[in-house]
């Protein structure tokens, strides 16, 4: 086990097994650094998929994004948090919330059938929302590089519901 120093804390970091050329982490902890939300900094690159966090409740997820032009990321956890530059080809995390879950609806079914899309995340001011809360102004933009290759299915039976009007599929 491993030590870090930072902001004069020590804490202990996970040591994990090196892995082959080509296999890429998918524990939304271990796997790469989070997309920094600060005023100014843009991620942009190819969306890979959607992730769910694993053992939260309610059910969170993240995006991961391959990098085509570089990003500032969050490296580490809580107070221990870290802001550092990712380069173009490193993947990175990206939170799902009510302004990047857009992503999900369409993009992601399409991903998953073999389009595939550019994103850019912009993030702007924080914003007073009342009660005391802010939230980040964030711009997401996407554009389809590839088609789907094959039709997109829901995971659940989409026919009638008892009362006899059909369901919407769950993405």
């Amino acid at each position: 086990m491993a030590t870090k120093q930072t902001n004069g804390k020590e804490s202990a970091k996970e040591e994990t097994m090196a892995l082959p050329a080509g296999f890429r982490r998918r524990s939304s902890v271990t796997d790469a650094p989070w997309v920094a939300q600060e005023k100014g900094n843009v991620c942009r690159g190819h969306l890979l998929n959607r992730y769910p966090m694993n053992g939260m409740e309610p059910a969170r997820y993240y995006y991961q994004i391959e990098l085509t032009a570089p990003c500032k990321v969050r490296v580490g956890r809580g107070d221990d948090a870290e802001i550092q530059q990712a380069e173009a080809g490193e993947v990175v995390n990206l939170n799902e919330n009510h302004k990047t879950s857009c992503l999900r609806d369409v993009e992601i079914p399409e991903v998953i059938a073999g389009a595939a899309y550019d994103v850019i995340v912009q993030f702007g001011d924080k914003m007073k929302i009342g009660g005391g809360k802010t939230m980040w102004k964030i711009d997401v933009s996407t554009k389809q590089l590839k088609a789907p290759t094959s039709q997109v299915r829901p995971l659940v039976d989409v026919g009638a519901s008892a009362s006899g009007e059909g369901e919407e599929a769950p993405f």
